[in-house]
């Protein structure tokens, strides 16, 4: 059984909301987009941040990172971009 993962629309406008059930209660974290993962990954890594995991969202590859203090972000690659569109025909 996979994973269940849904993004859901507050307002409007963004931010969209990615709810994910196997994320511990309480747990946000903001995700980024940036326009080069790998140098970002490599920049946050020499600011003292480690990295935590890497996956896969729509647009493409997602990598979380913890800083010193213990706060949690992730950055993502848009290298699919208007696949958040094709998902509009799937939301109630």
């Amino acid at each position: 059984m996979g994973t269940c993962v849904a993004c859901v629309k507050l307002t409007k406008t963004r931010p969209l909301i990615l709810l994910a059930e196997h994320l511990e209660k309480g747990r946000l974290i903001h995700i980024y987009q940036v326009k080069d993962i790998q140098k970002t990954s490599k920049e946050l890594k020499a600011k003292g941040w480690k990295a935590e995991s890497s996956f896969e969202i729509p647009p493409g590859p997602c990598s979380t990172f913890k800083d010193p203090a213990g706060n949690v972000l992730a950055i993502y690659e848009n290298i699919r971009p208007g696949v958040v569109e094709e998902f509009k025909k799937r939301m109630d």
